[in-house]
């Protein structure tokens, strides 16, 4: 990332600015020091039908055109372009009752980016992959649920224990403070006192098991932590 940007009067300087920066902290520090340029057009395109074999990467030099497609080519390739909207047609892929696909393109700023991840760890049981199609599609569905009622998207509620094997059940006001205690993190802490503070693949958990009387509705005795040290302390407990 850096080494289009060195030269014989900065890389000195450079270099030792970078060092023991994390990639994302690269990225930011590359994107500072290069000059100034407009991010690409907000734009939806779709992409090639999947019944069709890829074309090759590069066509021979005399078959290639000698200049950009005219907006009259785009058209006879299936294509129909717009100010800000891109939108390829593919009749074929409707015909085979294949989800149409389509490609995003669009710049933000760190906050979307922070929201983006933050959003991908809370919905890692989910969507294990963590796709970015799946993260954001599923936020703008309940943000259209949630601005358009009836569309069939409702938050999980759990409902108040009724008998001995719903004690177990966590209640929801437990789970809010105990996500609020914790920070939306792991709280587990190693024999170094460092902690773990994963945000992906968190679990609430008994400190005293429910197995051996632990409180449900306690939230002392609730805390989160990831799958990994959540099983841990299941195989050092309960071996």
């Amino acid at each position: 990332m850096l080494q289009p940007l060195l030269t014989s009067a900065n890389h000195e300087s450079l270099l030792r600015k970078a060092a023991r920066r994390s990639t994302r902290e690269i990225e930011r520090l590359a994107a500072e020091i290069s000059p100034a340029c407009a991010g690409p057009r907000d734009r939806i395109r779709a992409r090639p039908s999947p019944s069709k074999p890829c074309e090759p990467a590069a066509a021979p030099a005399a078959n290639r055109p000698s200049s950009a497609p005219t907006e009259k080519a785009a058209v006879e390739n299936g294509f129909v372009f717009l100010p800000e909207l891109e939108i390829a047609a593919v009749p074929e892929e409707k015909a085979l009752g294949v989800e149409r696909r389509v490609v995003f393109t669009f710049t933000a700023g760190e906050a979307v980016r922070g929201y983006f991840e933050q959003a991908r760890d809370l919905l890692r049981h989910r969507f294990p992959a963590g796709g970015m199609d799946e993260i954001i599609g599923e936020a703008l569905r309940r943000l259209v649920a949630q601005e358009r009622p009836g569309l069939g998207f409702a938050p999980k509620r759990r409902s108040a224990p009724r008998n001995e094997s719903n004690r177990r059940r966590i209640p929801k006001r437990v789970e809010d403070e105990v996500w609020r205690r914790d920070g939306g993190r792991c709280a587990f802490i190693g024999s170094g006192g460092v902690r773990c503070g994963e945000t992906a693949w968190l679990e609430l958990d008994h400190v005293v098991p429910f197995a051996l009387d632990g409180r449900s509705d306690e939230p002392a005795n609730v805390r989160l932590l990831c799958r990994a040290h959540n099983q841990s302390e299941g195989r050092r407990i309960f071996g």
